[in-house]
């Protein structure tokens, strides 16, 4: 979420005549956000943390039980994002545009009644988890031995946390993580302060502004 601060310390080195002058590496914008956090670990069913990880994410980023609903708002997706039958597709449609609890459904109908389309669902979220892991692969960020600054303006901290779990889990996977992370934070009198003894131990937090 460094984009602002980008431009920002642009056009200050410019200003100020400092930038020929400079060694510098080059400022690169990082595509991160909250949803994006919370689909980078999402787990397989089989995970026995699956069903809290939903329940939590989606009270957390929607303030809504987890159920359909729930589910498709907190990871930003629609119908369209799905490979839904006729009669699937009626489902999700008035589910999402009647906010009726009555149109919904929790996630124990959801296992039990419709399991093709929890199954639908959740092969969309892994593919989008996929991508953002692609991403992450694509750019380098984890894998070169390299010393790399995160700007997060008004996050609270919680892209760096997600990219912490991950971190773990390629650790666990047999993946060690080569890169150096350091966060700096503005905006950021809502970081939880519980979230710091999770941090990855490549993952640093500077003072924040």
């Amino acid at each position: 979420d460094g984009t602002l601060f980008h431009e920002l310390a642009d056009q200050y080195l410019s200003d100020c005549g400092a930038l020929p002058n400079l060694d510098l590496p080059p400022l690169e914008e990082f595509a991160f956000s909250r949803r994006a956090g919370i689909l980078l670990n999402y787990p397989e069913t089989s995970a026995p943390h699956w069903r809290d990880y939903l329940q939590s994410n989606t009270q957390w980023i929607v303030g809504h039980p987890v159920s359909l609903r729930g589910i498709i708002k907190a990871f930003g997706l629609s119908a369209q994002d799905l490979t839904l039958t006729e009669e699937q597709r009626r489902v999700v449609e008035t589910c999402l545009e009647d906010t009726r609890p009555e149109t919904d459904l929790g996630l124990d109908d959801l296992i039990t009644h419709h399991a093709a389309l929890l199954s639908t669902l959740h092969a969309t979220l892994i593919e989008r988890r996929n991508r953002i892991r692609r991403y992450l692969r694509d750019i380098g960020l984890l894998s070169q031995d390299q010393k790399i600054l995160l700007v997060d303006i008004g996050y609270s901290g919680t892209a760096a946390k997600a990219l912490s779990e991950y971190m773990n889990l390629e650790d666990r996977g047999g993946q060690p993580v080569r890169g150096r992370l350091s966060l700096l934070m503005f905006a950021s009198n809502r970081f939880l302060q519980r979230n710091l003894p999770q941090m990855h131990p490549r993952m640093a937090l500077l003072p924040p502004l």
